[in-house]
């Protein structure tokens, strides 16, 4: 969902002319839907078995930690001085609709 989030403004970038922001979606894209692609095999079972609480609760704080990792990477690419860190916690503000910014 989020690498298909990331098309809109992919579109944006390229018909508005700057291909180097498209660019810079495009590889958020390809990292984004690789990861996503891994963790849709890796879950894959052909045995279902019931899941315990702890596998639940490692999933959840895994996603709410790569989540506005991969959400970040255009922003940390932009060449606009913005770290890490500040990209992750603007990602993260945008994912729980916090509206807080830096």
């Amino acid at each position: 969902m989020l690498s298909a989030m990331m098309f809109l403004p992919f579109l944006w970038a390229i018909f508005g002319g700057d291909g180097q922001s498209g660019e810079r979606f495009l590889v958020a894209i390809l990292i984004t839907s690789f990861v996503s692609g891994a963790f849709i095999l890796s879950g894959r079972n052909v045995r279902f078995e019931k899941v315990r609480k702890s596998e639940l609760f490692l999933v959840s704080l895994v996603l709410y930690l790569m989540l506005p990792f991969l959400a970040c990477l255009p922003f940390i690419s932009s060449g606009q001085g913005v770290g890490l860190w500040a990209a992750y916690f603007e990602a993260a503000s945008a994912l729980t609709t916090t509206g807080a910014s830096i």
